[in-house]
């Protein structure tokens, strides 16, 4: 008699513990099923801002943002890409810390505008970026930078895009 109750004990604590892995290996799928659907449906909550044209504003190792030709893609989301705004030079002092980035960027179907400032200097600088061109035949490296204005004075930025009809506001 006693040995029935001590297996009916242990297959109890048996079913309970395969019950809890069950529901842990449930819980573990539910987990990664919703971080690989979140780089299609959230990519902002993975920090990546798609500005169009392959071009993206990503939340940086060591914080602040940067705004990247995308190489790195999976799904919606860019984890890495040729940095744009700042340049590198820029975004970091010769200690490593980091100096600019980027405050904020909006974006229309030809057109993206940055503001970036510097923790060191506090100077803003301001970015219009033309998206109208060929991915194809032209590389990060050696076109967009052709393609990104660079202004240091809000008045200047404020004509210029007036003066190209960018009609994107803050």
């Amino acid at each position: 008699m006693k040995s029935f109750k001590n297996k009916s004990l242990f297959f109890n604590i048996s079913k309970i513990i395969i019950k809890i892995l069950g529901i842990l290996v449930i819980i573990v799928l539910l987990f990664i099923g919703f971080l690989f659907a979140s780089e299609w449906i959230f990519p902002k909550m993975h920090g990546s801002y798609n500005l169009g044209h392959g071009i993206y504003m990503m939340e940086w190792d060591g914080g602040g943002r940067v705004i990247v030709y995308g190489t790195s893609i999976s799904g919606n989301t860019c984890y890495g890409g040729t940095p744009l705004i700042p340049i590198y030079n820029d975004q970091y002092d010769s200690l490593g810390r980091q100096m600019e980035y980027v405050v904020d960027a909006k974006s229309d179907k030809h057109w993206i505008i940055a503001k970036t400032n510097n923790k060191i200097t506090h100077q803003k600088k301001f970015y219009i970026i033309d998206k109208d061109f060929n991915a194809q035949e032209k590389t990060a490296e050696n076109t967009l930078p052709i393609q990104i204005l660079n202004y240091n004075d809000s008045l200047d930025f404020a004509k210029a895009c007036n003066n190209k009809g960018i009609k994107i506001n803050w």
